[in-house]
């Protein structure tokens, strides 16, 4: 699961830089700086991400996307530097949501089997292919040593995840728009609870299909 969700998020971030690179040399609107994605993290710091013209950060390039397979979409935001091995920061960040074909609010728990509902959070904090903090809504569990030095685990409930969609365009280069709170979980290696992460945030994206 870890392996698959890496290559995709490392993807997206490649088809969107090429992607936008085009869709910057055919837009002469005068105003792409809309399209854009600011989330807020639970430490209070808030990151905005342009689809267009990113801006460089400590982290590597700010980017932000919409895109959709068929009804299925997807929203991925993240610093760059997180696909760079030789690197010790950077993130990516992957809204997966199926169904999406009106304007309206989209709530659902745990990732289901096929993953169509998943949410991810990669946080880069060391070098090497195994320094990547992974967060995502397949599990919740509180984690504790009883008097006995038996590690106990007591299943506890994800919470919802949800993204409203406020403005819906079924056009490939339409405008998305609406916000998100998602919350991601980390198994930790210690006999301890799962660490949570609650990520909001507000978007305005222009719509690439697949």
């Amino acid at each position: 699961m870890y392996k698959q969700t890496t290559l995709k998020s490392f993807y997206i971030f490649i088809i969107s830089v090429l992607l936008f690179s085009c869709e910057r040399e055919r837009n002469n609107d005068g105003n792409l700086d809309q399209f854009r994605l600011t989330a807020t993290f639970d430490s209070g710091e808030s990151i905005t991400f342009k689809q267009f013209n990113p801006d460089e950060s400590d982290a590597g390039l700010l980017s932000c996307g919409c895109y959709f397979d068929g009804d299925n979409m997807t929203i991925g935001f993240g610093a760059t530097n997180y696909a760079d091995l030789s690197k010790s920061n950077g993130f990516d960040i992957g809204i997966n949501v199926p169904n999406v074909t009106s304007q309206r609010a989209y709530e659902f728990r745990e990732e289901y089997d096929d993953a169509t509902n998943a949410v991810t959070f990669l946080d880069r904090i060391s070098t090497g292919l195994s320094g990547v903090k992974v967060y995502n809504n397949v599990e919740n569990y509180r984690r504790f040593i009883n008097g006995s030095g038996i590690c106990i685990r007591e299943e506890l409930p994800v919470d919802f995840q949800s993204i409203d969609v406020t403005r819906y365009s079924s056009q490939n280069g339409g405008i998305i728009e609406g916000s998100f709170s998602i919350n991601v979980y980390h198994k930790q290696s210690a006999c301890a609870t799962y660490e949570k992460e609650r990520i909001t945030g507000v978007f305005k994206l222009k719509r690439v299909n697949f």
